[in-house]
């Protein structure tokens, strides 16, 4: 079919106009983050980036498929198997090098190629001008800062990549074949999920997300489906079905080969929810429900840490605010009443699917709230948003002419707002730039957050400052004592300026925690602080403890070192020996049964 002039010239300037819409929306997406492109390995990026041994190599690019996403080392195990974003982290570092610009500017690229996906996605419903405004909100939301401008975070915007990629691809698919998805759709969008599956736990949402925005995100068409067509439209996806559930069955067997379970085989939970019930807990982070909106909206600033200060304590005060929730839900409702037009209820289930999963609501995380992890969410947010400015938009034309100021002034608003929240996200990015810019503002966004002020104690220790290091670890443990890595920090810093005393009793809470008494790493800090403040009977007195109650190969090693301080060498064997039969390839133990007093004691 050939356009005929009076066609084609239309068509033409729509193309050239739509590629200016890019245009801007990288110019948008970019500039906010051009300062980050000159940023080093700060945060999260030290441990998952430069000091990663599992990258390093072309090896590399395989290996990663076979390990965990944790670092090893602490005491925290959080189940985690992330194996293609590793892979990507393995290529840029053994192609572009160990510089980190290439990683932030991965990261940056990224997430323009998102707001340009948002476009696409807004526009499928909307008219260009709310599509343009709600995907330019997108582009310099600050809530974004923490997923662009720190590397290792920078995984929520692959995952958003691909679950863009995934909505679009089924829309395309399905107008194309007449609600029909065949083998060749089906197995394309399988490796899509796949890959935001394996690139962070959070992309198990970009199917729903993904199906939910195909279903929801058009223009009214009227009348509403029967669930009769319902079910007989998702009947015709069968072969789509089986090829998402082929690859969720997929990944679940590779985190059970590679993990060992499908999830962590321990508590992840967060300090602060580890120790509330399944109601608080849900109560709770309803109750930050006003909070999470503002964020998604107009943050007052940045934190990439939300501990617990953020919960809402008092439960007069958490009940009204989860009331307010529930009644703004239920308002929300009424609203997705409508007849034919399921855009509002479209965004909104894609905001709340891809929250789910972080929300703490089925089940805590290892986070009470973290602003990465709303980076798919704001894309239900700006569809709302959209669909604001599209319907005033639509509506101005039969309104009467005194009203239209009104109307069309809040498009206008919108648009004014843009820049300032471009500005704001720049001087959220800046945050980023060093440590102690990054953790200094930590304090000032929650003076009564304790992770600020653990941090920069690290950061002087690591510096070889442990008397300034102990002050600031002495004001996040007199802030908030149940943090297990926290008291682990804090013990091993007290002994490096020699408080053992107070080492000890620090430690001496590790043990409180049923699951770190046979953690190797707890139990050898727990009884060398012991031993330091007290002497060996101590060590003997709280190993022989630990062992009635867990049995540990550690404690076994500690308790015999004690014995042999004590010349007690023949009564040291036994508790070497003891400790090699719980861990017969201990090379520890090993070494003292081979130690000259042992050997002598054995020949007698």
């Amino acid at each position: 079919m050939t356009l005929s002039p009076s066609a084609a010239a239309p068509a033409g300037r729509a193309a050239r106009a739509d590629r200016w819409r890019v245009v801007l929306l990288v110019v948008a997406a970019a500039v906010p983050y051009l300062a980050t492109l000159g940023f080093g390995y700060i945060y999260d990026d030290t441990t998952i980036v430069r000091s990663d041994a599992r990258i390093r190599g072309w090896s590399s690019l395989i290996t990663v498929w076979k390990q965990s996403y944790e670092v090893s080392g602490g005491v925290a195990h959080g189940g985690l198997y992330r194996p293609l974003f590793m892979f990507v982290l393995a290529a840029i570092w053994n192609t572009l090098g160990h510089v980190p610009f290439w990683f932030h500017l991965v990261a940056v690229t990224l997430h323009v190629a998102v707001t340009v996906i948002v476009w696409h996605m807004l526009r499928r419903a909307v008219g260009q001008s709310a599509a343009m405004l709600g995907a330019a909100w997108f582009a310099v939301q600050p809530v974004h800062v923490e997923a662009v401008a720190n590397i290792a975070n920078s995984s929520e915007v692959l995952v958003a990549v691909w679950t863009g990629l995934l909505a679009l691809f089924l829309e395309r698919t399905m107008r194309t074949h007449s609600g029909t998805v065949y083998w060749r759709g089906a197995i394309a969008a399988a490796l899509l999920y796949g890959a935001a599956c394996l690139t962070k736990e959070s992309g198990f949402t970009a199917a729903p997300f993904a199906l939910i925005w195909v279903w929801g995100w058009h223009t009214p068409a009227g009348g509403r489906e029967s669930i009769q067509q319902v079910w007989r439209s998702a009947a015709r996806l069968w072969r789509l079905w089986l090829s998402l559930a082929a690859t969720v069955t997929g990944v679940v067997i590779a985190r059970v080969l590679v993990l060992g379970s499908l999830i962590s085989r321990g508590s992840i939970a967060a300090p602060g929810l580890d120790t509330m019930s399944a109601s608080a807990r849900v109560t709770g982070m309803l109750a930050l429900g006003p909070r999470i909106g503002m964020l998604l909206l107009w943050p007052g600033t940045i934190n990439p840490h939300y501990g617990p200060s953020t919960l809402v304590s008092h439960p007069a005060t958490r009940a009204a605010a989860t009331i307010a929730v529930i009644i703004a839900a239920g308002w929300a409702a009424v609203l997705l009443a409508r007849r034919g037009d399921r855009r509002l209820l479209a965004a909104l289930a894609c905001a709340v699917v891809a929250f789910l999963p972080a929300s703490n609501l089925l089940t805590p995380t290892g986070q009470i709230l973290a602003e990465r992890t709303l980076y798919v969410t704001s894309i239900g947010v700006v569809m709302i948003l959209a669909l604001i400015v599209d319907t005033l938009d639509r509506r101005r034309l039969s309104f009467a002419i005194r009203s239209r100021p009104l109307i069309e002034a809040i498009p206008l608003f919108v648009a004014v707002l843009i820049p300032v929240q471009g500005v704001r996200t720049f001087r959220f990015a800046w945050v980023w730039g060093d440590h102690e810019r990054l953790f200094k503002h930590m304090i000032a966004a929650d003076p009564a957050g304790y992770r600020g002020y653990w941090l920069l104690g690290m950061a002087e220790r690591y510096q070889s400052h442990p008397d300034s290091a102990v002050t600031f670890l002495q004001h996040a443990y007199a802030t908030f004592p149940h943090d297990r890595q926290l008291l682990v920090d804090y013990t091993e810093t007290l002994l490096r300026i020699d408080r053992d005393t107070l080492a000890a009793s620090v430690a001496a809470q590790l043990m409180t925690w049923p699951e770190l008494r046979s953690d190797p790493h707890a139990v050898a800090l727990y009884l060398n602080a012991t031993g330091a403040a007290y002497g060996p009977d101590s060590v003997i007195a709280a190993g022989s403890r630990l062992s009635a109650k867990v049995p540990s190969a550690t404690a076994s090693l500690f308790v015999g070192a004690a014995y042999d301080a004590m010349g007690r060498h023949a009564t040291a064997l036994d508790s070497y020996r003891a400790g090699l039969r719980l861990a017969p390839g201990d090379s520890a133990l090993a070494a003292r049964l081979r130690a000259p007093s042992a050997a002598g004691q054995g020949k007698r």
